[in-house]
């Protein structure tokens, strides 16, 4: 399954190879010696990235996967879990707070978060693409869109920027 095929980017962008190391602070991924902020996902066979130049990136994606439901209360608060649908969209909505979290933590990139009790997902996703308001609670409170995409009813996709 192609998500983005190769000719239809190719006229957007150009392509280059960068060394990169991880951060041994963070763990994420950076560029060595250039002006970019780099964020990489992958789920199974599925590999998302994002890189900007003016701006902090995170991005995320996740297959569909009930086993969510097993560990939802190590990163889901008391509150959210008040808007999941006890119904079959229960393990999509899940891991799209899953994922939005994913994205956020790889935003802040500044240290070790609470999923739970500091990053929260402000609004509740509706249909199969969108933008949602989420939450990096820290010394300050600071309030983040997330764009997501549910591709084919099986992949989520989250992504962000700082700026």
């Amino acid at each position: 399954m192609a998500l983005i095929d190769y000719r239809d980017i190719t006229h957007h962008t150009s392509l280059a190879l960068w060394r990169i190391e991880e951060d041994e602070h963070y763990y994420c991924p950076r560029l060595i010696n250039m002006p970019y902020s780099l964020s990489i996902s992958h789920s199974k066979d599925i590999v998302a990235v994002i890189i900007s130049r003016s701006e902090g990136v995170g991005i995320d994606v996740e297959y569909i996967h009930p086993k969510v439901q097993r560990v939802a209360d190590k990163f889901m608060s008391d509150e959210e879990m008040k808007h999941i649908p006890e119904n079959g969209d229960k393990t999509k909505s899940l891991i799209l707070h899953w994922s939005i979290k994913e994205t956020l933590f790889k935003l802040y990139a500044e240290g070790e978060l609470s999923f739970k009790e500091q990053l929260w997902v402000m609004d509740v996703p509706d249909g199969d693409r969108g933008r949602v308001n989420a939450c990096i609670h820290t010394e300050n409170k600071l309030l983040i869109p997330v764009d997501y995409k549910i591709m084919n009813g099986e992949v989520v996709l989250t992504y962000s920027f700082s700026g």
